[in-house]
């Protein structure tokens, strides 16, 4: 999520929990960000390992908890660096400080998939393509996106049910797959209307109706 002190209260209001990054110019109990590397210090720097989509990845973290400015309940914070030596540390909060830096960042490495549908989603299904159009039609066209989005990942889970042992499927294996079905379809169409003696006008008719 996108750190916003009016985002993470209307979460809070909500009775949710959040994790965000947040940029080194914000303030957490009176203190820049980007001065709580050198203040834990003395903290033991702790190596935690989080698997993403890239890969596995080991960072060094060093963790303590405050308010931060602009939300008035207080968060755990979790300073990380991919080497000890790194000149900056990145900062990450959540809202909820039973959590620690492990499960704190194993959390924060999921945005990396709803990134990545995203930019699948206004890429390759067209989310964004509504802009032109009126409100009732951009939510029809958002419900029609949305069902092409869930109708692929049923069939990548299906697919990985039925032959656990196989590679997953990919989003693009998926539309690949449908576009390859519906072309088969048609010509298949084309061959059995053409057995049966239809003229070429009589089979763009039905394949291109007005």
């Amino acid at each position: 999520m996108f750190a916003s002190a009016e985002l993470m209260n209307a979460i809070w209001q909500r009775g949710w929990h959040f994790i965000c990054a947040v940029k080194r110019n914000r303030t957490l109990s009176g203190s820049p960000v980007s001065t709580y590397w050198r203040t834990l210090s003395r903290q033991r720097i702790r190596r935690v390992t989080v698997n993403n989509t890239p890969g596995s990845h080991t960072y060094h973290t060093r963790f303590t908890s405050g308010r931060l400015r602009g939300f008035p309940h207080p968060v755990g914070v979790v300073f990380s660096k991919r080497h000890p030596r790194q000149a900056r540390a990145a900062c990450f909060v959540t809202s909820d400080t039973c959590l620690r830096a492990l499960t704190i960042l194993r959390y924060y490495a999921i945005r990396w998939q709803a990134e990545t549908d995203n930019f699948l989603l206004k890429q390759r299904l067209g989310l964004a393509d509504f802009r032109l159009h009126s409100v009732e039609a951009a939510r029809r066209w958002f419900a029609l996106v949305f069902a092409a989005y869930a109708f692929i990942r049923a069939r990548i889970a299906e697919a990985w049910l039925e032959q656990p042992d196989q590679p997953r499927l990919s989003f693009h294996d998926v539309i690949a797959e449908q576009q390859r079905w519906h072309l088969e379809r048609r010509i298949v169409f084309v061959a059995d209307q053409a057995r049966q003696g239809r003229s070429n006008q009589q089979l763009l008719t039905d394949l291109f109706p007005t």
